[in-house]
């Protein structure tokens, strides 16, 4: 659905693994975080991958008690050595069970040699991918940081109602998004815009009139809404 050559501002960067396949098939992207943490991240992963893959590995084999890596969760961001920092953030990413660096459970053995070499790769994509840091409180903030032209992007996971926004906390490697006002932000930009969101019954009532795409758990278009794990919107 996006057109050849289109420019992209693809928002809430967290794995990149989304912008990547997009860069592969020839889009300019743009990825943007208002996550400090996350910017930090991709800044010296991009910067110095083998470095970030040398620090991951030598601190992996000195992990083997939880009280580390409870440890890690907590001071990560407090560590001086920009590449260290960026070393824990990814050891984090790959032990835990949900993908969250900061809470949750996790498994050392999530994390091996193979990971490392995945890391290393990012060598071949520092030229390519541009990411972008933006110092707003809310994501849907963003937006104003777009040219018209482009195409905005969000990954925006699961749809949490208003009157539940109020009981969610952002932490440092988490995005909350208020629905509605992402919705009026995008409508009053006049960008072209992509959402992809888990399947919500609410989702039709809120961008009703927009295109729909629903995608099952392989990753196949299919007609049948009912069995859809996640939607596609889009307005043109």
């Amino acid at each position: 659905m996006v057109p050849a050559g289109a420019s992209i501002k693809s928002y809430m960067l967290f794995s990149g693994q989304l912008e990547f396949r997009l860069l592969r098939a020839g889009f300019k992207v743009t990825a943007l975080t208002n996550k400090a943490a996350i910017f930090d991240f991709w800044k010296h992963a991009l910067d110095r991958p083998a470095t970030v893959a040398h620090h991951a590995l030598a601190m992996h084999e000195h992990t083997y008690r939880r009280e580390v890596v409870e440890a890690y969760q907590q001071d990560w961001t407090t560590y001086r050595e920009p590449y260290m920092r960026a070393a824990i953030f990814y050891l984090l990413n790959r032990y835990s069970y949900t993908g969250y660096v900061c809470q949750g459970d996790f498994d050392i053995d999530n994390f091996n040699a193979f990971s490392a070499e995945t890391l290393k790769k990012l060598y071949n994509a520092q030229d390519s991918l541009t990411v972008r840091y933006y110092p707003e409180l809310y994501v849907e903030s963003g937006i104003k940081y777009a040219d018209s032209s482009e195409i905005l992007l969000f990954s925006a996971g699961k749809y949490v109602p208003r009157m539940l926004l109020a009981g969610l906390s952002e932490g440092r490697d988490q995005y909350v998004i208020r629905h509605e006002v992402l919705k009026e932000r995008l409508e009053e930009s006049g960008n072209k815009f992509i959402l992809c969101y888990k399947t919500h019954s609410h989702l039709k009532q809120l961008y009703q009139g927009y295109n729909f795409t629903y995608v099952n758990q392989h990753g196949n278009q299919i007609n049948n809404h009912r069995h859809a794990e996640e939607i596609i919107i889009n307005n043109f």
